[in-house]
């Protein structure tokens, strides 16, 4: 994880950046432990299980990520002043209008900068802490903040302090590193504090490390040309509110060499991004607890990536508030998802919620006002929440997404929670089989041949719930003979008109206002006897 910056390329830095030296007094030693999270991201990237374990959730945040204090009479100061740097310290090297962190300690940077550059090359056990402190610093072709080398680096925002960090449109090399952000770390870098920080990168990224990156606390506006934030082990968010515009990818953490680090994980906090490439991608898994997420893209090109939330293993989401706007599908994983809770409000051109494996919904409000399919995957849970979906083409859609599933995975599960369907294409279309044992379903099929309220081509038996399907197409498919009673009703109604199901006795077993016009009823339940005859919108008609 650790990666020290060879002497060679310091001497390269100086010898293009650096003009004059300054010197004083040894910095403050830094007392704050800082112990390494242990989390490797294997939890919950395979079987049937999408997200990190507790224990991991425990060891995503270190004690010091979330430390803001600091002395500043203890501290380095680091004074900028147009063209010129200003430090008494001897762990600082000032050439010009740069400036070398070389130990570990706390420096408290204020003033501007007009182009210059602040780099940390300390120790491979030195953990540095940056107090940006009203500080403003632009670089006309390179980094604000270049993190060459230090076991960890926190950037503290002062209290109430205003600060901004940008690149003047070009990246010119400086050293093997690849610098193509406005601020660049080969080492964990970890943002807290109580101000805010403007980070501008018109030519690059906005900030990227090779290692963690964590926002424990603070407030950050990016804005990028290509990626907003990006780290190749893992983007961790504790309290911090960030908002992102983005030419590519808004959040993304992805590491080519080690397929269990790449994850994202939001324990709380805010995140709005609007980006022309993907929202939020993970390599590995993406997980959101708690929280307010907005994301939009934008992008119009179909060759282009441009999801909500993407993860090529598993997406969680245990709760928060979440608002998604895609041009390509609003949340997709390569291997499952799993919905526990939260609000989410879905608008999408493309598909709702996609996962190639699993897609386990158990909690949660889920509102899809706009989609193609609101639901698909080779297998598809549900236990719970309350799930509305408009959509153009299924509803909910099982198919054996994943070549390595055989026929037995290929189900839609239904055991609780509340679906309002309407769809233009099938309400359910099952390539495999279909069960529901309880929860309710109120579905909503066009006014098109092809479009079926059901559609299975396996085994298909409703033993519980309560299941009502409008159409213009009776259901062909055949039940399971430990099938519930059916009411299969050929009448017309029209959209906001009153619909009721009663016995013998009068007892009303369904009643509903219809969502859209219909020509045919489907009703499922366990109040309702086969054989007998039942009265449905003043129509008798035989449960079968």
């Amino acid at each position: 994880m650790k990666k020290i910056f060879a002497f060679l390329s310091v001497i390269l830095v100086f010898s293009m950046l650096l003009m004059a030296c300054d010197s004083g007094e040894n910095p403050a030693e830094s007392n704050n432990s800082d112990s390494e999270p242990a989390v490797n991201g294997e939890s919950g990237t395979q079987g049937t299980q999408a997200g990190v374990s507790a224990e991991d959730k425990n060891q995503m945040f270190t004690e010091r990520d979330s430390k803001t204090e600091y002395d500043k009479s203890a501290s380095v100061a680091i004074n900028l002043s147009d063209n010129t740097i200003s430090c008494s310290s001897k762990s600082v090297t000032v050439k010009g209008t740069t400036a070398v962190i070389n130990g570990e300690g706390t420096y408290v940077i204020s003033g501007k900068l007009n182009d210059g550059m602040i780099i940390v090359n300390a120790g491979e056990l030195d953990k540095v802490q940056i107090v940006l402190d009203n500080a403003t610093i632009n670089s006309a072709t390179c980094a604000p903040i270049y993190v060459a080398a230090a076991d960890k680096v926190f950037v503290t925002l002062a209290d109430n302090s205003e600060n901004t960090l940008s690149n003047g449109g070009a990246f010119t090399p400086i050293d093997s590193n690849n610098i193509d952000a406005a601020i660049y770390s080969t080492q964990d870098i970890t943002f807290n504090g109580n101000g805010k920080l403007t980070v501008d990168s018109p030519a690059g990224h906005g900030i990227f490390t090779k290692d963690d990156l964590v926002f424990a606390s603070g407030s950050y506006t990016v804005t990028s040309l290509l990626r907003g934030v990006d780290a190749n082990d893992s983007v961790r968010i504790k309290d911090a509110s960030i908002s992102i515009t983005s030419g590519k990818d808004g959040v993304r953490s992805q590491n080519a060499d080690d397929t269990t680090k790449g994850f994202i994980y939001m324990k709380n906090g805010t995140l709005k991004v609007t980006a022309k490439g993907d929202g939020i991608s993970a390599g590995s898994y993406l997980q959101i607890d708690e929280g307010s997420v907005k994301v939009k893209t934008e992008s119009e090109d179909e060759t282009v990536s441009s999801k909500a939330l993407k993860s090529d293993t598993n997406i969680a989401i245990n709760g928060g508030k979440l608002t998604l706007e895609a041009t390509d599908d609003a949340i997709n994983a390569n291997q499952n998802i799993s919905i526990t809770a939260g609000t989410l409000s879905i608008k999408t051109k493309d598909d709702a919620i996609s996962a190639t494996k699993l897609l386990k919904i158990s909690g949660g409000t889920l509102d899809i006002t706009e989609c193609y399919e609101g639901l698909d995957s080779t297998k598809i849970e549900i236990s719970g929440g309350k799930i509305n979906i408009v959509s153009t083409n299924d509803a909910i859609a099982v198919s054996l997404k994943d070549t390595t599933a055989t026929a037995e995975d290929n189900v839609l599960k239904i055991e609780g929670g509340e679906l309002l369907l309407k769809t233009s294409g099938d309400g359910i279309d099952v390539k495999g089989s279909f069960v529901m044992l309880s929860g309710k379903v109120e579905l909503y099929a066009p006014r098109l041949s092809s479009s079926d309220i059901i559609s299975c081509e396996g085994s298909a038996a409703i033993l519980g719930g309560t299941f009502v399907g409008f159409g213009w197409n009776k259901p062909t498919l055949t039940f399971d003979s430990k099938n519930m009673a059916i009411i299969s009703a050929t009448l017309e109604g029209s959209e906001n008109s009153a619909f009721t199901v009663k016995d013998s006795s009068g007892k009303e077993i369904v009643s509903l206002t219809a969502k859209a016009s219909y020509g045919e009823a489907f009703v499922c339940c366990a109040d309702l006897v086969k054989g007998a005859t039942y009265s449905v919108n003043e129509t008798n008609a035989t449960a079968q």
